[in-house]
């Protein structure tokens, strides 16, 4: 009767070492997901379904990550170069940049700019103009030229329907 009890402790004992075994490997895998989840995050901005329910819960502490400033690299300039150029180009102007943009692929007429590493000739900035006057500028980029112009114009159209409502 000994050597069963033995012999059954002895078994348990290999069992439970398998358990611990496989938890260690699940735990193991389980951190290499969540390792190649949290490099891929650093990677995509997009905002998901759960992101988007821990915000509405108020608990989604690392919507830092994906919300704000990022810098960026955009043929092979940094996101302040491209901000800056931007700047200029709406300053010097005081017309959209996708405007100047259109009519430079029709008549080339602001083609001098293109090699000019102060101006870029693309969307994305936007005159703000009071009493004829220009004011400040909106900037977007990040995203494809028309697309960063697509997000000024929607903002500032949703800025001047709700002013109006009042």
């Amino acid at each position: 009767m000994a050597e069963r009890k033995v012999r059954k402790t002895a078994g348990k004992t290999a069992a439970n070492t398998t358990k611990r075994t496989a938890t260690k490997t699940t735990a193991k895998t389980a951190a290499k997901r969540t390792t190649r989840t949290k490099a891929a995050a650093k990677e995509d901005f997009r905002i998901g379904e759960l992101d988007q329910y821990l915000f509405s819960m108020g608990t989604h502490y690392d919507i830092y990550k994906k919300m704000g400033a990022h810098e960026a690299v955009m043929n092979g300039k940094k996101g302040d170069q491209w901000l800056n150029r931007k700047q200029n180009t709406v300053e010097l102007f005081k017309l959209p940049t996708y405007q100047i943009w259109q009519e430079n692929e029709r008549s080339h007429c602001y083609q001098q700019y293109t090699n000019d590493e102060r101006y870029v000739i693309c969307g994305g900035a936007y005159p703000i103009i009071v009493c004829k006057g220009m004011i400040g500028s909106v900037i977007v980029s990040g995203l494809a030229h028309n697309e960063d112009h697509q997000i000024i114009v929607d903002v500032l159209s949703k800025y001047h329907d709700e002013k109006n409502k009042i």
